[in-house]
């Protein structure tokens, strides 16, 4: 079940990777052929953007967001680091080290996860 999540997450930010530029050049034809159409239009001024108290880049929600990514961040590698103690010091142990390897796989899991969702938050809070 485990390897299953695992593929099937790592196929969703491999067609995020390629889709998202496949999206931005349809975008752009599209801009290009019919300037009027909606998607086409500018966004908010970055005057609008920054007098928004909650969302914007100096808002609660942005800096909340940006300080669980940094804790979280600093998790993943610290377990990283402890994963990697755990595996030197195994010695031989079968059951040690298919623990730190677990260890290491969820760490890095951990750390991919939080660097997507800051990506998504992101991408979010710049289209507001």
């Amino acid at each position: 079940m485990k390897k299953l999540a695992s593929i099937i997450s790592a196929l969703f930010v491999m067609a995020s990777i390629i889709a998202a530029p496949m999206v931005s050049a349809q975008l752009t034809e599209l801009c290009a052929d019919t300037p009027n159409a909606t998607v086409c239009k500018q966004a908010p001024s970055a005057g609008d953007i920054n007098s928004n108290k909650i969302y914007g880049p100096d808002g609660i929600f942005t800096k909340a967001v940006g300080l669980v990514s940094v804790l979280v961040g600093m998790a993943s590698v610290f377990m990283l680091i402890l994963a990697g103690f755990k595996f030197i010091t195994s010695a031989g142990n079968s059951t040690e080290i298919a623990s730190a390897k677990r260890t290491i796989i969820f760490a890095i899991a951990g750390l991919l996860t939080t660097l997507f969702a800051q990506g998504m938050i992101k991408f979010v809070l710049d289209n507001l």
